[in-house]
């Protein structure tokens, strides 16, 4: 019963120069669509500290990883700074297998996401 498959979705919030990006559903051979919408709206908001939100997010499939790096690189070249969080031990070492995350960007959690944004921007701001 195809019908009652969930599919990718994804919610966006944004405050100040925060923007959070929730995945919920499986990452799988479908998700290329909802990735590259997602990635389109996320980049229409004026913020450049992203927290990608993978906490509902209930597999991966190899074939979603490239739409994943894409939506990591548009993220990056905005220009932005990325920080993902939630991840299982086992989807975190899968993706990191797969280069398809950046070690020193994956937090525990949504605060230490936003605590390590933050430090990040200030750091960015004090270098210019």
């Amino acid at each position: 019963m195809d019908n009652d498959r969930k599919s990718l979705e994804f919610f966006i919030s944004e405050k100040a120069q925060f923007i959070v990006i929730s995945l919920s559903g499986p990452l799988d051979q479908t998700a290329d669509e909802t990735l590259a919408r997602c990635q389109a709206e996320a980049l229409a908001y004026s913020g450049s500290l992203f927290v990608l939100n993978m906490r509902a997010v209930e597999q991966i499939d190899s074939r979603a990883i490239p739409p994943l790096v894409r939506l990591q690189k548009a993220l990056r070249e905005k220009p932005g700074i990325l920080r993902v969080c939630f991840l299982s031990k086992e989807l975190k070492d899968r993706l990191l297998e797969k280069a398809a995350l950046r070690e020193a960007e994956v937090t525990a959690d949504l605060m230490d996401a936003l605590s390590s944004l933050q430090i990040a921007a200030n750091l960015k701001k004090s270098s210019s």
